[in-house]
C-alpha cells in the first residue's frame, strides 16, 4: 500500500514539474499550470487555490443533486424556452406577447 502511494506521488510530481501541458491536464485537469519560473510555495499556492474551485465545483453539483426532480424538470424547461425567445427577432417576440397576453 505504501509502495503505491510512494509510486503514484512520483508520478505526479513527474507530470507536475513536466511543464507538459497535455499530461498535466489529464492527470489535474484543465487550468493548473506550473512554470519553470515558480517557486515550491507559489506551486502549493496554485495548488491550493485549485483544489478551492474544485471544492465550490463539488458543492455547486452537490446542489443540483439536491434539487427535487420536477422543481429541475421545470427549471430546465424555462431556460429552455427562455432562450428560445432570446433567439428570436424582435417582431416574433412581440407576436409570441400578444400571443400568450402580455
Amino acid at each position: 500500500m505504501q509502495e503505491n502511494q510512494e509510486l503514484q506521488q512520483v508520478n505526479v510530481l513527474s507530470v507536475l514539474v513536466s511543464a507538459d501541458r497535455k499530461e498535466l491536464g489529464k492527470l489535474f485537469g484543465v487550468g493548473l499550470y506550473i512554470t519553470d519560473s515558480d517557486t515550491v510555495e507559489q506551486v502549493k499556492a496554485k495548488c491550493g487555490r485549485y483544489i478551492a474551485r474544485y471544492k465550490e465545483y463539488i458543492a455547486n453539483l452537490n446542489a443540483v443533486l439536491e434539487i427535487s426532480d420536477d422543481n429541475l424538470k421545470s427549471e430546465m424547461r424555462k431556460a429552455k424556452a427562455y432562450r428560445y425567445i432570446q433567439n428570436l427577432e424582435p417582431d416574433d417576440r412581440e407576436a409570441l406577447k400578444e400571443l400568450i397576453g402580455q
